[in-house]
């Protein structure tokens, strides 16, 4: 990318950060959700989840007149599908931060450390917002998801990138 021409780099670096806006406006939003809207969406999303299992998986009909199990499968899938949703906005946002600054940038060590600072800044201050929307908690161990979460991002495009440089340099 470093090596690319000076317009194509500008736009290049204007259509990222404008994907990274997008990527906290959409936290933002999500985060502005009190703990029944919020609650709502991630339940429905795990209602369709569990048909799909259920199409693909399922080994028949449940038994109406099983007696209850004192387990709720939809609550304990309602908590994972809120975990991998953290998990999958920041590692957007640590794929598109590490990309924009690899532009500009020509240390990757430099760049994974301003963009580590910049999930962990992100992440605390999603839940410093959340704090304040009624029903809803901040949590340090959301703050360490989104941050491991965006890293991933980080490394999976890193090794990618690595990775298409190889197969490149062996062609020739």
């Amino acid at each position: 990318m470093k090596t690319c021409n000076p317009g194509k780099k500008i736009i290049m670096s204007v259509v990222l950060g404008i994907l990274i806006l997008g990527c906290y406006v959409m936290m933002f939003r999500f985060s502005a959700d009190n703990a029944g809207d919020s609650s709502a969406i991630s339940s429905k999303i795990t209602k369709v989840l569990m048909k799909i299992y259920d199409y693909f998986f399922a080994s028949g009909p449940v038994d109406p007149n099983a007696p209850p199990t004192g387990f709720n499968m939809l609550e304990y899938l309602e908590k994972i599908v809120r975990k991998v949703a953290h998990f999958t906005e920041f590692f957007l946002l640590g794929s598109l931060s590490i990309s924009l600054f690899s532009l500009w940038m020509n240390s990757g060590k430099k760049c994974m450390l301003i963009v580590f600072f910049q999930l962990v800044i992100s992440a605390a201050f999603d839940e410093i917002h959340q704090f304040f929307v009624p029903g809803r908690y901040a949590s340090v161990s959301d703050v360490i998801l989104d941050t491991i979460g965006g890293m991933t991002g980080v490394i999976c495009l890193y090794l990618w990138i690595n990775r298409k440089r190889k197969v490149k340099k062996n062609e020739r």
